[in-house]
């Protein structure tokens, strides 16, 4: 149980100590920003540092103010740049040359005159082939309207005599400005029959032409069960809250018991193949030429190393498995306990598509500036747009700008999300339960936060990550596999400032910079690099990382599934998607409505784990912050700690020689008792302060 602060106690008049009321706890709270603002006038006159820097105030309470707001600048040149390529496109543009068709002569369905003074019609015809079964794909003409019946017919080329004649007409469907033959109702009953007994993908589309025929199937399907497919979204989200609650309740076990599984597997593989080799006569039949027996030995030899290497290893990284378990169950607790931070992905797609669509559909209006060029094939004619090589740069700079706004909207949701949390675990507890926790109006606060003060640094860091995307997927393969450190460098002279190590340029395209931004309100440069200092041993966040990653795509994998599920026993189930008669919901194609649904699912399982990654690692980040700020709350009240320290040692609060900040927090330094005379408020959930204060007792025996 959670240990109320000592400045958050009353007596009871025999020396010993009793909880204080929910009111008398929130009256006394200013005590403490008093107390820490007592320390930092003193601490002024030692600190070569900025106070804000040296010791912070009460966590979550600094006051904001505009950061990076040149960038800002730099977002608006960039979109006006494309005045001149929009306006050309509104002029000359024409979007129809996508989708008007050609016929066998070369003329634009629509466009061209297939007569003198008469314009081809709108629609691409296949006709069918002269006393063959199926249509003529490679000769294709221009019609008014698409063939709804049998009764009439069309003048169309014949490839053998090379000449036209007139060939009766087959029943048709609109689609895509092409007339799409039309299966006759019995193939169909005979299509989905066989589809269901033997499981045959083969299409009888009466003629039509294989691929669109498909296609339109798999939309007209699609449409019939638009309405399941909205409740997969619901159906997937409710499972995501359900994997929350499985990971809350059983989240000890699952680590445990997978680490055991980790080590167990390849150990008994092994020792299976060992076991082997003493029953085939040992080593003596392995040196004698047994090529069964050698392989059975060496396999054995690696399982048992495998698995003696995974024990030693996770034997080392014991302790930031408890602390990642922590982070993951203090993550559970803020999503149940604020569940409307799941809205926020949502808002961030709508934003993306409200964005990214008119600057694409801008750039298809440009690129129909071209000049369209027919190719002829053995498959038909075929259309190719020729460009100039400043057209290309121009699309090429519209993808690119597309790429920016997808990635600014992305990093817009990761502050707002770590602005939530921060907000979530710098509310103190009082007793068993956080008091004041921030309602839904926190995510109109956040959005507020970002544009008045930090948009110029969100559009900084976004840029960034769009310019290096590719660099910063081998960064963040660097940093899982722990190979980058902060070097440590002694000799910092204020003039010069900090260094920046290859590993400080990583860690600007991650979004550590933003989760100090929320509580600092510093640059973007600034934010990163303190955070990367804060968190300077990397080995709990490594081991975080790790194990969100695996929860992660448990997550993705289950609300995968489920959506899937959902939506192959609705299909298979209700008789009326079933039912070949019926041509209102009748299913052609439901492995498409299957396979959509599998997608929706999918995008709500990354949202979900989204929040979930970014959330749990801001509260490690807080916790990291909130030990920092407490030691050097002390350190500034103390009159014999040192003033000399480097920059890097006053961000860690810890000597050169020390094992770094989580070092410490974990247990590998000294204890060091509560100072009474700066007693801690309680901000950090009750499991995690748990297993912290159970790994700092472990180490102290």
């Amino acid at each position: 149980m959670a240990v109320v602060p000592k400045g958050l106690r009353t007596s009871n008049g025999d020396g010993a100590s009793m909880r204080i009321s929910r009111e008398d706890a929130m009256a006394k709270v200013p005590l403490m920003e008093s107390d820490v603002e007592t320390a930092a006038e003193a601490s002024v006159e030692t600190s070569h540092e900025p106070v804000g820097r040296s010791v912070a105030p009460l966590p979550g309470q600094w006051h904001h103010h505009c950061t990076d707001p040149c960038w800002i600048l730099l977002l608006i040149a960039a979109v006006g740049v494309l005045y001149f390529p929009i306006q050309e496109a509104m002029q000359t543009g024409d979007m129809s040359k996508y989708m008007r068709g050609f016929d066998y002569m070369g003329r634009m369905c629509g466009r061209d005159e297939c007569a003198p003074g008469q314009i081809c019609g709108r629609f691409i015809y296949f006709c069918s082939k002269v006393e063959e079964n199926g249509i003529d794909t490679l000769h294709p003409i221009c019609v008014d309207s698409c063939p709804t019946n049998n009764l009439t017919s069309h003048v169309c080329f014949d490839s053998d005599t090379q000449s036209t004649l007139l060939v009766p007409d087959w029943p048709t469907e609109e689609f895509n400005m092409k007339c799409l033959q039309r299966s006759h109702r019995l193939r169909a009953e005979e299509e989905h029959e066989r589809k269901r007994l033997a499981g045959d993908v083969t299409r009888f589309k009466g003629g039509a032409g294989h691929t669109p025929g498909i296609l339109l199937d798999c939309i007209a399907s699609i449409a019939r069960a638009r309405l399941h497919l909205v409740v997969v979204i619901f159906v997937s989200t409710a499972a995501g809250f359900m994997y929350m609650l499985f990971l809350w309740s059983c989240l000890k076990f699952l680590i445990y018991g997978s680490l055991v599984l980790v080590i167990l597997i390849p150990s008994s593989f092994g020792l299976w193949h060992l076991f082997i080799v003493y029953r085939g006569g040992g080593v003596t039949a392995a040196l004698s030429g047994n090529l069964q027996i050698q392989q059975s030995l060496w396999m054995g030899l690696a399982g048992v190393s495998i698995g003696l290497f995974l024990w030693c290893t996770l034997k080392q990284i014991f302790n930031r498995i408890q602390t990642a378990e922590g982070c993951i169950m203090a993550t559970t607790e803020c999503l149940f306990e604020l569940p409307f931070v799941l809205l926020e992905p949502a808002f961030s797609l709508l934003a993306k598509v409200m964005i990214a669509l008119p600057l694409f559909i801008l750039m298809l209006e440009y690129a129909s500036t071209g000049e369209m060029q027919l190719i002829a094939t053995e498959r038909g004619i075929h259309r190719h747009l020729q460009l100039r090589k400043e057209q290309w740069g121009i699309i090429f700079y519209f993808a690119f700008l597309i790429a920016w706004t997808l990635e600014l909207v992305h990093n817009m949701t990761q502050y707002i999300l770590a602005f939530i949390a921060q907000r979530w675990y710098f509310t103190p507890y009082v007793g068993e339960q956080k008091v004041d926790v921030p309602g839904i109006c926190v995510i109109f606060e956040s959005t507020c936060n970002l544009f008045r003060y930090h948009f110029g640094s969100v559009v900084f860091g976004s840029l960034l990550k769009t310019l290096f995307r590719i660099p910063k997927m081998f960064a963040y393969s660097i940093f899982l596999l722990g190979c980058c450190k902060y070097s440590k460098h002694k000799e910092v002279k204020e003039s010069s400032g900090t260094k920046f190590t290859a590993s400080l340029m990583f860690a600007l395209l991650r979004k550590e910079g933003y989760m100090d931004m929320a509580i600092t309100s510093s640059d973007y440069c600034e934010a990163t690099e303190h955070a990367t200092f804060t968190l300077d041993d990397s080995s709990t966040e490594l081991v975080l990382t790790w194990t969100q990653i695996i929860f992660e795509l448990g997550g993705w994998v289950l609300m995968t599934g489920v959506g899937a599920l959902y939506m192959a026993v609705t299909v298979h189930s209700n008789p009326r998607f079933t039912d070949a008669t019926d041509d209102e919901m009748f299913l052609k194609e439901p492995d498409a409505v299957v396979a959509l649904a599998a997608v929706l699912g999918l995008a709500v399982g990354v949202s979900f784990m989204n929040v979930f990654d970014v959330i749990g690692d801001t509260i490690l980040y807080c916790l990291a912050l909130e030990e920092q700020r407490f030691t050097q709350l002390r350190n500034a009240s103390n009159p014999h700690h040192k003033d000399d320290a480097t920059l890097i040692e006053r961000c860690t609060c810890r000597d050169s020689s020390s094992g770094g900040f989580l070092g410490w927090m974990m247990g590998y330094d000294e204890y060091e008792q509560e100072d009474d005379d700066h007693p801690r408020v309680q901000y950090a959930p009750h499991s995690l302060k748990e297993l912290v204060d159970a790994r700092n007792a472990k180490y102290q025996k």
